[in-house]
Parts: C-alpha cells; sequence; structure tokens
C-alpha cells in the first residue's frame, strides 16, 4: 500500500476511537515512501489537536542581482531556539539581521571603522512594528489619496522574485525575473 501514496496526497483515514474517519495528507517524504510500512500523516481538520510530529516548511532561494552580488533567502515555519521575529539578509560578503530593536551586521570587509570577520549590533533608537507601519502607512495614503509605504510595483516585484524562484525550482536552471511593465 505504501508504494501507492505519494507526498501531498490526500487519502481517507480511520482513527482509532473515539476519533472518526477523515481525510490526511502524506507529509512523508517521496524516497522514502516506498520503504516504509507507515506514512507520517496529519489529519486535516478545523481543529488542532495534541500531535506528536511537527512538519517544518523551509524555503531558502539564492539570487545573483545586477550589480552581480549573491544573496540569499531562507524562511521557515518553525525556527526551534531561535528569534521568531528576526529577519536575514545573506551576501556576498557578509549577512544582515533584523530582530526587534537590533540590528546585527557581519561583514567580510571593514565598514565604518569595524572590525571585519565579527558581528557588530547595532541598537535601534525606537522598536519598529513593521507591519503596523506598513498597514498604517496604507490607511493614510487612502484616506490622504497619496502614494502608499508599498506601492503596487513594489508588490508586483516581489510576487515576481517568488514565482520566478519556485519556476526555477521546478525547471531546475537559473531564471531571470521579470521587470515591471516589460510585457506591457
Amino acid at each position: 500500500m505504501a508504494r501507492e501514496l505519494s507526498r501531498g496526497q490526500i487519502w481517507q483515514f480511520r482513527f482509532a476511537p473515539p476519533d472518526k474517519r477523515r481525510p490526511v495528507l502524506i507529509l512523508s517524504r517521496a524516497a522514502l515512501l516506498a520503504h516504509l510500512h507507515t506514512a507520517t500523516v496529519v489529519a486535516i481538520t478545523t481543529s488542532q489537536r495534541g500531535s506528536p510530529t511537527e512538519v517544518e516548511d523551509t524555503v531558502s532561494i539564492s539570487s545573483r542581482f545586477g550589480n552581480g552580488a549573491i544573496g540569499s533567502f531562507a524562511g521557515t515555519t518553525t525556527k526551534r531556539g531561535g528569534n521568531e521575529a528576526e529577519d536575514r539578509i545573506w551576501g556576498t560578503h557578509g549577512s544582515l539581521s533584523i530582530a526587534g530593536d537590533t540590528i546585527s551586521v557581519y561583514s567580510t570587509r571593514e565598514i565604518d571603522g569595524r572590525r571585519p570577520g565579527k558581528m557588530h549590533r547595532v541598537k535601534c533608537a525606537t522598536p519598529v512594528n513593521w507591519t503596523r507601519e506598513w498597514v498604517t502607512g496604507f490607511a493614510q495614503a487612502v484616506r490622504n489619496g497619496t502614494k502608499p509605504p508599498v506601492t503596487l510595483r513594489d508588490g508586483w516585484e516581489n510576487l515576481a522574485f517568488i514565482e520566478t524562484a519556485l519556476r526555477s525550482m521546478v525547471d531546475g536552471r537559473a531564471l531571470s525575473v521579470p521587470q515591471f511593465g516589460a510585457g506591457d
């Protein structure tokens, strides 16, 4: 039976009483399913119950920019032991991390007299809730008839980057991100 299963499929499964028959999503990796007698699944339900397993979704994107710089972006739904509110960008010569009211910079080069090869922390004067700032800025722009902090072009370019990364993964080759308005 396990040979017929594929990750991402939805099957009906009868759980032990007092539970009932319900749909489940197959989580086991495709490469392992042929060798398993059981599969890891998660019940599809409208309420959360205690589960003995956890699923971590992680994506990492490497990108070469127009100026030749290489950057890596990573995102995860589960990050144990780390700051859940951290944004980090890796580049050719270092990284930038933003967590709460602290910005951390690592560089292989000297920057503003700071020693290379060492993490430097910079405390922000005022912590910022970026989501609240963007939503507030958008609401003010709508009320005032002005340009929002995140424009249609910003959103389009962000989506184009993500879709190109996904297409690159599926095609197994490097792709260029389309430019805004190029198809008009």
